[in-house]
């Protein structure tokens, strides 16, 4: 698992090898989004059965209690969702009569969310939480067809491969950055190279420079000096540069800003969102409205849902139930 490689291809092995150690018909490994929906990032699956590699699923589909828990509780272990849940009885006016069951394997789990494994069409589920910087990263999910029950020693094995894939986690996250830093670097000193040889570069010059898009990844670059704009990002409008630039100025306090989603913020961007959509913005000081703009068009982006995410929770006859189907649900 130390060997070099991507965090994508660790995890495909932490599945793999998770599968051989439970024997469960499928192992999937999915990493959370900012907002904790998760989506499939790797899979090990039994010969026949349908892949759901890179299928999203909602928040709401484990929500902020279940993750509390899972926090708390790495490990969770369903043997069979028809199982006949068994009460706990206490004294009713005994002090501290609440039984906490939070680290018990046997405690019993939500009808909502076994009816959600049984509307998968799941018997069995072995849950596994990968905990890295204090929060949960995402969730290795095991299932069965058929009732399944792992003892002590298998369910120790298969924790071991959580806490191997997150003792990993920043490992090849800063792999991954490195390589990028060492591609922004090169691009970085070639036109520092230029910039500072004996012919120098004139700013009409150094804005058509590729490797002036290349260190930030952008399609085009603006930069304003001494009121005077260069411009290689077919926003071709004078007035709506120096707009934008005066909206940016006052918006990051004359310092710099990165924005993912300008015309959520700054409306009139709407109209050339296939032109500027993201931006990061840097002042160049002196007072004046003199700064960089580098800009990305927008990215249309299909997303798989498993599930119509609209209807994660259905009301049924005064309560709360799980969608019932799983199938494809494409969102643009």
């Amino acid at each position: 698992m130390q060997k070099p490689g991507s965090l994508q291809m660790l995890c495909t092995f932490v599945a793999e090898e998770t599968r051989i150690i439970t024997g469960y018909d499928r192992v999937m490994i999915y990493k959370f989004d900012e907002d904790y929906n998760g989506h499939v990032y790797a899979e090990s699956k039994s010969d026949g059965m349908k892949s759901w590699m890179n299928l999203h699923y909602l928040h709401t589909d484990i929500p902020v209690q279940a993750r509390a828990l899972y926090l708390k509780n790495t490990l969770r272990i369903i043997p069979d969702v028809n199982y006949t849940p068994s009460p706990v009885f206490t004294i009713d006016d005994a002090p501290d009569k609440d039984l906490d069951l939070s680290m018990s394997v046997r405690r019993s789990s939500s009808p909502i969310h076994l009816q959600y494994l049984k509307n998968m069409g799941v018997t069995a589920s072995l849950t596994i939480s990968p905990v890295h910087s204090d929060k949960l990263w995402g969730m290795i999910a095991c299932y069965h067809n058929t009732p399944k029950y792992l003892n002590g020693e298998v369910r120790m094995a298969a924790t071991i491969q959580g806490r191997i894939l997150t003792s990993q986690i920043s490992n090849r996250d800063l792999a991954e950055e490195y390589g990028e830093a060492k591609h922004i670097d090169n691009a970085l000193n070639n036109l520092l190279v230029q910039v500072f040889s004996s012919e120098g570069l004139l700013v009409d010059d150094l804005v058509i420079q590729k490797d002036l898009l290349l260190i930030t990844k952008a399609s085009g670059v603006i930069i304003i000096l001494n009121d005077k704009i260069f411009s290689v990002s077919n926003v071709s409008e004078p007035a709506e540069i120096k707009k934008l630039v005066n909206w940016l100025h006052t918006y990051s306090r004359a310092t710099g800003i990165n924005i993912s989603n300008l015309s959520s913020l700054y409306k009139d961007a709407k109209k050339w969102s296939n032109i500027v959509s993201g931006v990061i913005y840097h002042s160049l000081g002196s007072g004046q409205r003199n700064c960089i703009i580098w800009c990305r068009p927008e990215v249309i982006q299909e997303v798989n849902w498993a599930g119509n995410p609209h209807e994660a929770i259905v009301k049924d006859k005064g309560s709360l139930s799980p969608r019932n189907s799983f199938e494809t649900w494409k969102e643009t």
